[in-house]
């Protein structure tokens, strides 16, 4: 027996060097897809004003769960016949298709939320006899039954 605990918690096939550069590629990939639709949605909802801009604060794991939730329905909508156009379109028409699909993604949906400043309340002060005193619930329920009767 090793000294060390074997817990058989590793996927196999990801210890492999090749399956796990291939899984560590595809995590990169997929980030760098998110960080293009981050970027495209707070381009689009940017709002100018004279000499103030406004762009939405979009966090990546709502954007992420935003599209998850879409990604079936259009699936079904839109079969794979209608992808294949896209992969010899030009840079500038994708962007533009991009820019148009960003205008429809609700900024309200996938901000982020800010936690607000702790406040810390004071506890009031207890006795310590009050405080360490144990009270039976079984004669707690005998006091509420002898009070109702």
């Amino acid at each position: 027996m090793p000294p060390w605990p074997v817990w058989h918690i590793e996927i196999r096939s990801l210890g492999r060097a090749r399956a796990a550069l291939l899984g560590f590629a595809v995590a990169i990939l997929a980030y760098n897809v998110l960080a293009v639709l981050k970027r495209s949605v707070k381009i689009t909802h940017t709002q100018t004003d004279e000499a103030i801009t406004v762009a939405p604060d979009v966090s990546t794991s709502y954007l992420a769960l935003h599209i998850r939730g879409q990604y079936e329905g259009m699936l079904v909508a839109l079969p794979p016949e209608h992808w294949s156009h896209w992969s010899d379109a030009a840079p500038v028409v994708m962007a533009g298709k991009l820019s148009e699909l960003a205008s429809r993604v609700d900024p309200f949906q996938v901000r982020s939320r800010r936690r607000g400043l702790e406040t810390h309340k004071l506890t009031p002060y207890v006795e310590a006899s009050t405080a360490r005193s144990h009270h039976s619930t079984a004669r707690l329920l005998m006091r509420a039954r002898k009070k109702t009767s």
